[in-house]
């Protein structure tokens, strides 16, 4: 456990000591913008991942426990559909060993 530990500090310490090198080389051939649109893109990207895993979590709680018309709301929301459809994508693109994910979100 303890090895564990000391092999995350390093390599968190070593990305850390990466990314600041690498953000003061984009600002040095004046690429901040393109620094700035790519954090942006992956921030969309993570929050639509979350947001989608947070409306499929919903929509089988209110399943098990027998509450009516969160499904139908889900279902009739487009931007859900959108969501959902593109998550169930990259759900195929996990390995195998995850087909424990898949079957939950499924």
């Amino acid at each position: 456990m303890l090895a564990f530990i000391i092999i995350l500090v390093i390599v968190m310490v070593a990305f850390h000591i990466a990314g600041m090198i690498i953000k003061q080389f984009v600002k040095l051939i004046m690429l901040g913008w393109v620094d700035s649109i790519g954090g942006a893109l992956l921030g969309l990207l993570v929050g639509a991942l979350l947001a989608t895993a947070v409306l499929i979590a919903v929509g089988k709680w209110a399943a098990g426990v027998g509450a009516t018309g969160v499904e139908e709301t889900i279902g009739n929301s487009t931007l859900a559909e959108l969501l959902m459809d593109s998550f169930r994508f990259l759900l195929l693109l996990l390995p195998d060993r995850f087909e424990v994910v898949r079957e939950f979100f499924a």
